[in-house]
């Protein structure tokens, strides 16, 4: 049962990147609420984060800042997600 549910929730995990990497690339008004969404979840990471934190290991600090974010263009951005 516990490993059904781990893989349900990573397989929804890759879909919802998976979504927001093709949204990012449309154009700048997507891009431009992506970063929004990044703003805020990045001032917001210990909340954000605190009902996962059993399951992840993330280091804030090596997480660009949102300064930095939004001097990407779209396919920065997607490149990032993607891990490229």
């Amino acid at each position: 049962m516990i490993k059904r549910l781990f893989q349900d929730t990573y397989n929804a995990s890759i879909i919802w990147l998976k979504e927001l990497i093709n949204f990012v690339i449309l154009g700048s008004r997507e891009l431009d609420i992506s970063k929004r969404i990044y703003q805020i979840a990045y001032n917001r990471f210990d909340e954000v984060c605190a009902p996962y934190k059993t399951v992840i290991d993330i280091n804030v600090k090596q997480l660009p800042s949102p300064e930095e974010v939004n001097k990407w263009n779209g396919e920065k951005y997607a490149s990032t997600l993607r891990h490229d």
